[in-house]
């Protein structure tokens, strides 16, 4: 696959291309921690948003993400993965930034995450701001995440 040649898609629930998603997800986010995606993890996914980067040709996806409203015009990003073999070619940061866009464009002020302790520099290079202590989930620290919205439209 060519990990450039990708365009994004936002993703329809419990489609053949959602399962995709989990399987990615699982390989990059899971297994790598001697875990499988369980049903903590994808608990209310039916009412969240699901985007991805996938291959102009055959579909393949290259990286995904969910968004959650939280309402009051704040979402979370969460379960970010980049394909193994897509990785340091940008496309994490493409996708975030293309996402960040379309919520920004539907009334977005605020995103937050929780942040992989080994994922805060890549975050805080696009402006998000530690905002919390740091904890544990799925095994590992994490630290939740912010980026204010505001004056980014243009």
């Amino acid at each position: 696959m060519n990990c450039l040649d990708v365009k994004l898609k936002e993703l329809v629930f419990a489609t053949a291309e959602y399962e995709s998603m989990l399987l990615l997800r699982n390989e990059v986010l899971r297994i790598p921690l001697g875990r499988v995606l369980d049903e903590k993890d994808l608990e209310g996914e039916q009412w969240q948003r699901h985007f991805a980067l996938v291959s102009v040709r055959g579909d393949t996806l290259a990286a995904c993400l969910c968004v959650r409203d939280l309402g009051e015009n704040t979402y979370k990003i969460r379960q970010m993965a980049v394909s193994e073999n897509c990785r340091k070619r940008g496309l994490g940061r493409r996708l975030v930034l293309a996402v960040e866009q379309i919520l920004l464009h539907e009334g977005a002020q605020i995103i937050v995450l929780n942040a992989r302790i080994t994922a805060v520099e890549f975050y805080r290079k696009m402006g998000y701001s530690i905002c919390g202590k740091t904890f544990d989930e799925v095994g590992i620290p994490h630290v939740k995440m912010q980026k204010n919205l505001a004056g980014e439209k243009g």
